[in-house]
């Protein structure tokens, strides 16, 4: 169902205007997928919703760089022109406007952990497995820090570690569950 937009995130992530590396799809975006996928079976989300915010939660960082700081607001708009009526995926999706508003949702609340009490369950999904996503990829996450934000290597470090500890303080009880091993690894990595 979501191939079309893995395949339109092939052609983004592989163009020369994406300052995150073609394998920001397979090490960021598709590890978000799945991450989200397990939460919204085990929260009971709506799956579809889940899963394509996850794939497209940051779309407008792929287009454009400069558009980090607003990337998710900006991405909520860009998922209203993707999956509306005249979009690319308004046939293959077959979304509803509900539905499109709440894929919107996500993205534009993705930034940051979220738990139960403070938005819908597709939300918490999507925003926890970004977070997740961060702890579990270290290697790509130390590589961003060192690429696209430019830091020498101690600061991207210390900008790491302080990412791993901020998601991991943020995460519901659910998501520490399905990633306590790769944090104990990456702590382990970090001292």
């Amino acid at each position: 169902m979501c191939d079309p937009v893995v395949a339109f995130l092939n052609r983004l992530c592989t163009a020369p205007v994406n300052r995150f590396g073609p394998e920001f799809l397979a090490e960021h975006l598709l590890v978000v997928e799945r991450f989200a996928g397990q939460l919204a079976r085990i929260l009971g989300a709506d799956q579809t919703v889940v899963r394509i915010a996850s794939l497209l939660h940051d779309v407008a960082a792929i287009e454009d760089a400069s558009q980090i700081p607003v990337h998710a607001e900006r991405g909520e708009q860009l998922v209203a022109e993707l999956c509306g009526p005249s979009g690319p995926f308004a046939d293959s999706l077959r979304l509803d406007p509900a539905r499109i508003l709440l894929i919107g949702r996500c993205v534009r609340e993705h930034s940051s952990p979220k738990h139960v009490d403070q938005t819908v369950l597709e939300s918490v999904c999507v925003s926890n497995a970004d977070a997740m996503s961060q702890i579990a990829r270290p290697f790509y996450w130390f590589h961003y820090a060192r690429t696209v934000k430019g830091l020498p290597h101690a600061a991207a470090f210390a900008w790491y570690q302080s990412l791993v500890e901020r998601n991991w303080n943020g995460l519901i009880d659910i998501a520490r569950e399905i990633v306590a091993a790769d944090h104990a690894a990456v702590t382990r990595l970090l001292r």
